[in-house]
C-alpha cells in the first residue's frame, strides 16, 4: 500500500495519477518528489509508474528525476529497471532506462538476491523482454566464468525463451546405452549442447 501520508497533498494527486497511469505529460513535478519513498516496500514513483506501465509516465520521470533518482532502489534491492523486468512484459516501458546514460549499469546491478534484470524476466517467461535485455546486457556479464551463463540459460529452457532444435542422436545413444536427448542451443553466438538420457 503507498505511504501517501509522507507526502504533501499535492504529492498525493500525482502518485495516485501514477498509480492509476494516468498521464502527467503536462503535469509541474517538484523536485523533492524524486527524493521521496512513496511505497511501503521503499520504491520510488518510478517504481509504481513502471508497475502501471504508462511508457510517457516512466519517460518523463526519468528525464526529470536525473541518474541518481532512476538509480534508487527499493528494499528488496530492486531498482525501477529490473522491478519491470520482473513484473511487467512491456519493454517500451523500459527502453528509456536502459538507454540512458547509466543503462549500462542498471542492467549490472543486482537485487538483493544477486538478480539481474534478465534473469528476473527469464525467470517469469517473460520472452520479449528477456531478449530485449538480454541483447543490451553488456557481454561481460556473460563472460566464460560467469554465473550468470549458466543461470539464465537455466531460467529460459524451460519457458522456451531461446530457440531449440531437439532430435533424438544414434552416436549418442549408443555411447551412454540409453536413449539420448540432445539440445542445440545458440547462446551469445556460441552453439552450446545439452545432452538429456531419458
Amino acid at each position: 500500500m503507498i505511504a501517501v501520508n509522507c507526502l504533501r497533498m499535492h504529492h498525493k494527486d500525482l502518485l495516485r495519477m501514477v498509480e492509476r497511469g494516468v498521464s502527467i505529460e503536462n503535469t509541474e513535478i517538484d523536485q523533492d518528489v524524486y527524493d521521496h519513498i512513496t511505497s511501503d516496500s521503499g520504491g520510488t514513483l518510478l517504481h509504481i509508474a513502471v508497475m502501471a506501465g504508462n511508457v510517457k509516465n516512466v519517460e518523463k520521470l526519468v528525464r526529470e528525476g536525473g541518474d541518481k533518482f532512476v538509480i534508487k532502489h527499493d528494499t528488496l534491492g530492486y531498482t525501477a529497471l529490473a522491478l519491470a523486468a520482473r513484473y511487467n512484459q512491456k519493454v517500451d516501458v523500459i527502453e528509456c532506462m536502459v538507454d540512458s546514460e547509466i543503462g549500462e549499469m542498471l542492467l549490472k546491478k543486482t537485487n538483493n538476491e544477486g538478480e539481474i534484470p534478465v534473469l528476473l524476466a527469464a525467470t517469469n517467461g517473460h520472452k520479449d523482454m528477456t531478449s530485449y535485455l538480454y541483447k543490451k546486457t553488456p557481454s561481460e556479464v556473460f563472460d566464460r566464468d560467469s554465473k550468470y551463463q549458466v543461470l539464465l540459460l537455466e531460467r529460459c529452457i524451460p519457458v522456451e525463451i531461446f530457440g531449440k532444435r531437439i532430435y533424438s542422436s544414434h552416436c549418442v545413444a549408443n555411447k551412454f546405452k540409453n536413449k539420448c536427448v540432445v539440445f542445440n542451443i545458440f547462446f551469445k553466438n556460441k552453439l552450446l549442447i545439452f545432452i538429456c538420457c531419458l
